[in-house]
């Protein structure tokens, strides 16, 4: 009897534990910013928040798609760190170089 109750309270514990989500990013440099397409355990993720590194970026949110064009707030080319959060708080980084055009 007790190995069974040992079992059934690991199992509960197993299954009460919330399920983490797959958040991935892709970020594609294009034209002095870049598009961001957000999956979710291999499906596109909308209502994503992206933000970056740079001030004066500001925030953007991914459509049904889980994309959005992020323009970025800056006159040098360089390497600028994505952030995505979904509306359970799971995030997923990368960064990318984006050039600006002189």
């Amino acid at each position: 009897m007790l190995k069974l109750t040992g079992t059934m309270i690991a199992a509960t514990v197993l299954l009460s534990s919330p399920v983490m989500a797959d958040l991935n990013l892709d970020v594609t440099p294009q034209n002095e910013g870049a598009w961001v397409k957000v999956s979710e355990n291999g499906a596109p993720a909308s209502n994503v928040t992206i933000t970056t590194n740079v001030p004066g970026t500001g925030s953007f949110t991914t459509d049904e798609h889980g994309r959005a064009y992020v323009t970025i707030a800056s006159n040098r080319s360089g390497s600028v760190k994505f952030r995505a959060m979904d509306v359970e708080g799971n995030l997923a980084y990368k960064s990318a170089l984006i050039s600006k055009d002189k």
